[in-house]
């Protein structure tokens, strides 16, 4: 029991030192602009962009909104940084689980 803890007491320390967290992922896309002289009308590889959007929930409705290109490395870490805060809260959950059921096993036995 006493190692779930400490596993518990180690895995808060790491959640301390995850950054900020953003939900949802980046996509890159590109468009045509409409013009019927523009090249990215008669071929795909001259489409405009790239052009980045963060797509998330927002009350329940998926919702988009365009990043700026230099901004892109830093909301790619911030979904990251969601992903490790995952990983460490299910790791939490689970020493909790086993701590939980180790201490009903001690109360049956008793």
């Amino acid at each position: 029991m006493t190692t779930e803890l400490n596993k518990f007491e180690s895995l808060k320390i790491k959640l301390l030192d995850v950054g900020l967290v953003i939900p949802g992922t980046l996509r890159e896309t590109y468009h045509r602009c409409g013009k019927d002289y523009c090249l990215c009308m008669k071929s795909e590889e001259h489409r405009h962009g790239p052009y980045f959007l963060w797509d998330r929930r927002v009350r329940g409705k998926l919702a988009a909104k365009s990043i700026p290109k230099e901004d892109v490395a830093l909301y790619k870490e911030w979904i990251q940084n969601r992903k490790k805060m995952n990983e460490i809260v299910k790791k939490m959950i689970e020493c909790g689980n086993k701590y939980a059921t180790a201490k009903q096993d001690i109360i049956k036995s008793d």
